[in-house]
This record gives structure tokens, sequence and C-alpha cells, in this order.
């Protein structure tokens, strides 16, 4: 239980960093603000599903998903860009 409460602390103790991180690249705060609660938005509709998709399924095999979209994205993202 100890081990879970400081995994969840170090994920939970970045969203307070996050707007300052935003404003130091130069975005403006309303739009700071967008991401922060968005990505707040995000993980709070998202975990539960994941929870559940963890109990289903190989860790190993939704790993390897994940690592696989998120290169997908990376390669993708410059020719979203332009």
């Amino acid at each position: 239980m100890l081990a879970t409460f400081f995994y969840q602390f170090s994920i939970q103790a970045v969203n307070p960093l996050m707007n300052g991180y935003a404003r130091n690249l130069g975005i403006n705060s309303t739009f700071a603000g967008i991401i922060v609660g968005a990505m707040s938005i995000t993980s709070m509709l998202l975990r539960p599903f994941a929870g559940n998709l963890t109990d289903q399924v190989s860790k190993y095999r939704l790993a390897l998903v994940c690592v696989q979209l998120a290169t997908w994205a990376t390669c993708l993202l410059p020719t979203c860009l332009g």
C-alpha cells in the first residue's frame, strides 16, 4: 500500500509543475490552463478503463502495444506539424 501511495504521489506531483513549464515555453496563461485541465480530465476519464484493461490483458502485450503507439505518434508528429 505504501508503494502505491508513492507511485500515485509521483504521478500527481507533476500536475502543479505543468503550468509553470508551459509558461516557460512561452505559452500564455489561458492555453497553459487548458493543457493542464485537459491532462487532468483525460486522466480522470481513462484511468478506470485502463485499470480494467490491465486486469484483462497481459501486461507485456499491453506495454508492447502502448510503446508501438507512442513510437508511431512520435514519428508522425513532424508530418502533422508541417
